[in-house]
C-alpha cells in the first residue's frame, strides 16, 4: 500500500503507486508551528489522534504553556478540516499485516515524515518504507530510526526548502488531490512535481541499507 502525504507528496506517491502497481491512499498530517516563527515546526499531528512533539524546539523557542495549548488546539482543528477535505466520504485503507510505502515530495526537517511513519504503524502496518526524492543527508540518516527502510534519490549537506530541488514546483489544489487519489490509470494525470535537479549526492541512493 502506498501512502501519500498531501498535498504535494500525493503527486509523487501517485507516480510511485502507478509504477509499482500498488493501491494508493493518504496519510493526513498537520505541522504544529511556533506562533512567532511560522517557518518553524515544534511538532505535528496525524489522523487517529497521533501527536509528535519536538521538546528541543519547544525549549529553544521558549514556548509558554498557553502558546503550546493554543497551537495544539488550532492544529487539531486544522487537521480535522484537512481530513474532511481530502477524504470526504473515503475511509482509511486497511494496513493490518501489510507493508506501507510512505511517500512525500521531499524532506527538510523530517518531522512530517516521522509522524507519517508513526501513523502507518498505528494503522497496523508490519513494515514501513519511507520514500522521498530529496532530503538533507543527516535527516535521512535520522529517519532510519522511524521506518524499517528509507529510500532517497538525492541527499544534500544543508537544510533547504524542498522546492529548491525541483525544476517545477507548482502547488496542488484540493481538487488535484481528489483526482490523483481516484485515478486508476497509469501516469494519466499531469502531476506538478517534475524530477529533482541533480544537486548534491548521487542520482540514486538507498540510505537505509
Amino acid at each position: 500500500m502506498t501512502l501519500g502525504i498531501p498535498r504535494g507528496g500525493l503527486a509523487v506517491a501517485h507516480e510511485v503507486a502507478a509504477s509499482l502497481r500498488l493501491p494508493l491512499d493518504l496519510v493526513v498530517v498537520n505541522k504544529l508551528r511556533v506562533p512567532h516563527r511560522p517557518d518553524l515546526a515544534f511538532g505535528a499531528l496525524a489522523e487517529n489522534d497521533i501527536r509528535l512533539i519536538d521538546e528541543v524546539v519547544v525549549r529553544s523557542a521558549m514556548l509558554t504553556a498557553t502558546e503550546l495549548t493554543d497551537a495544539k488546539r488550532h492544529g487539531r482543528d486544522r487537521l480535522h478540516r484537512l481530513c474532511q477535505r481530502f477524504r470526504k466520504h473515503d475511509t482509511q485503507a486497511e494496513l493490518h499485516g501489510r507493508t506501507a510505502l510512505v511517500v512525500d515530495d521531499g524532506v527538510r526537517t523530517g518531522i512530517t515524515a516521522r509522524i507519517a511513519c508513526q501513523a502507518a504503524y498505528q494503522r497496523g502496518a508490519v513494515r514501513v518504507v519511507l520514500a522521498v526524492p530529496v532530503a538533507p543527508h543527516r535527516i535521512a540518516r535520522t529517519l532510519t530510526y522511524y521506518a524499517d527502510k528509507v529510500v532517497c534519490l538525492e541527499t544534500h549537506a544543508q537544510l533547504r526548502p524542498v522546492d529548491q530541488s525541483y525544476q517545477r514546483f507548482d502547488p496542488l489544489t484540493d481538487a488535484d488531490v481528489h483526482e490523483l487519489l481516484h485515478d486508476d490509470t497509469v501516469s494519466a494525470i499531469p502531476v506538478s512535481r517534475s524530477r529533482p535537479t541533480a544537486h548534491g549526492a548521487a542520482a540514486e541512493r538507498q540510505v537505509a541499507e
